[in-house]
């Protein structure tokens, strides 16, 4: 029965996020080069599940650090889309592309798991054409699962550990306590992740207006989503280089 419901979870979500990436791929193709193609970059990519899920009339590339997801799923190409999908071994803070190779460059729940996230919103800027876009989908700590989760059960987990997380200092702490497990070699999981609001959003990414312009919302990834809605799962931020 929970396999089943995660399943269902899992596929409605997969929907939501290849309508919002297809949507603002198909509006750029049509105002910047209607018969072109387009180069697509998914950073933390996995095995690529999200990104074969986008037309294969574009250069889609793949970039993942982790050993265990080099590859690209054969579950989830085929051989003709296998043609215009390309995974490369690296770091997603440090990316080996040119300046301006990209036209769409997209995370999803990647940028919560690095350091500094203003590098690595730096860095996917510099591998942007200008005017092209930037995606990132993330956690919303405002959502009440993840809430519960990240301050609550996660705390209590940590109770016969010698590291605690959660808790109120994790709450009003956070960047500090995220920046120390990490030196430390201490973070495992998505409860470690960096997770914020899209008030937090909106104040960080004025870091970077001078190189793009950004929005921020949100949106839930498995159920459909109200005009506002603070308490969502997932936030959206879509940016374009000037």
């Amino acid at each position: 029965m929970l396999k089943s419901v995660a399943s269902a979870i899992g596929r409605a979500s997969g929907q939501k996020y290849k309508t919002i990436l297809g949507r603002l791929l198909l509006d750029y193709h049509r105002q910047v080069e209607p018969s072109g193609q387009l180069k697509v970059l998914d950073v933390g990519a996995g095995n690529c599940w999200l990104l074969s899920l986008l037309p294969d009339e574009h250069m889609r590339v793949g970039i993942d650090l982790s050993r265990d997801l080099h590859f690209i799923s054969d579950s989830w190409v085929d051989s003709e889309g296998a043609k215009t999908l390309q995974f490369v071994y690296g770091d997603g803070r440090r990316l080996p592309f040119r300046d301006g190779t990209f036209d769409l460059v997209y995370s999803n729940e990647f940028v919560s798991h690095v350091g500094s996230i203003d590098d690595t919103i730096a860095e996917q800027i510099r591998v942007l054409k200008h005017g092209a876009l930037l995606v990132a989908m993330d956690a919303n700590v405002l959502d009440p699962i993840t809430f519960v989760d990240l301050f609550v059960i996660n705390y209590l987990r940590s109770l016969k550990s010698r590291t605690r997380r959660g808790g109120m200092r994790w709450l009003l702490h956070r960047e500090e306590a995220v920046e120390q497990f990490e030196s430390a070699g201490a973070l495992r999981g998505w409860r470690d992740e960096n997770i914020h609001g899209r008030s937090w959003w909106h104040r960080r990414l004025r870091r970077h207006s001078e190189c793009a312009s950004f929005s921020v919302s949100t949106f839930r990834s498995y159920a459909p989503s109200f005009p506002v809605d603070p308490f969502a799962n997932k936030i959206l931020i879509v940016g374009k280089k000037l």
